[in-house]
């Protein structure tokens, strides 16, 4: 044969060969990048859920923040009542006191007692509450 088909030849399949690595070679890159677009979406699948339940829990939150916020604001009226009710019995036992005062003494010792009676069972409610509050702070 002569030298130059033998060369054909030979560089024939060389050629050959190159395509195949190339067409295997397009393949691969082909499922790599199926492989990424598929990874994409399911990253961003992911993304989406990882955004809704930060959402969610957003929303929890600001729930149990308003669910507190509305619990204080009772817990702190009742406070309220409770203070100014004794308030104003201390009042009356006070103006109670001066008209004794005036008249004499063994009524006023046992008023003055029903009024200590009060101011330490005041105190006693305000501790209770205060505790209810701030359960690590009262004392």
């Amino acid at each position: 044969m002569n030298p130059s088909i033998d060369t054909l030849s030979q560089r024939t399949a060389e050629l050959a060969a190159a395509n195949r690595r190339l067409q295997r070679g397009i393949v691969r890159r082909r499922k790599v990048e199926a492989a990424f677009r598929k990874r994409g979406k399911h990253d961003a699948k992911l993304l989406r859920e990882a955004r809704r339940l930060q959402e969610e829990l957003r929303q929890l939150t600001h729930r149990a923040l308003m669910a507190q916020e509305a619990e204080r604001r009772h817990i702190s009226q009742e406070l309220r009542n409770e203070i100014v009710q004794t308030l104003l019995g201390i009042n009356v036992r006070l103006l109670t006191l001066i008209k004794l005062a005036e008249s004499g003494t063994a009524s006023l010792i046992k008023e003055i007692a029903s009024m200590h009676l009060l101011v330490q069972e005041s105190g006693q409610s305000i501790n209770r509450y205060a505790h209810t509050l701030d359960p690590d702070q009262a004392a």
